[in-house]
């Protein structure tokens, strides 16, 4: 197995996981590929809390009332309870490389 890092600092601060889902994928996508990939790993650091301004624009009060909404049902009821509709099809997968259990074919679901 070959093993490499990319890393992205942003601008600003966020606090929405679908944003932080955007920038790992804008970083995915510019790679070039030769093999499958058996393991893709997402880390955030430098974290602050509650770093926010208070929202100038309707659209951005909405989005976060919204973000708001979808924490307090995934706290309570689970991760991905409610989620994002883009992120709805990101298991779609001609297939995958087989787990070291079951080392034989390609286990397509």
């Amino acid at each position: 197995f070959t093993t490499f890092t990319r890393q992205h600092k942003c601008t600003r601060y966020l606090d929405d996981g679908h944003e932080i889902f955007k920038t790992a994928l804008k970083i995915f996508n510019g790679l070039s590929l030769k093999q499958p990939v058996r393991l893709v790993g997402v880390s955030v650091s430098g974290l602050v809390k509650d770093i926010h301004q208070l929202p100038l624009f309707a659209e951005e009060k909405k989005r976060r009332a919204v973000l708001s909404a979808m924490d307090q049902v995934n706290d309570r009821y689970g991760e991905f309870c409610i989620t994002w509709g883009t992120l709805l099809n990101r298991h779609h997968h001609t297939g995958v490389i087989s787990p070291a259990w079951k080392p034989k074919g390609v286990k397509r679901y």
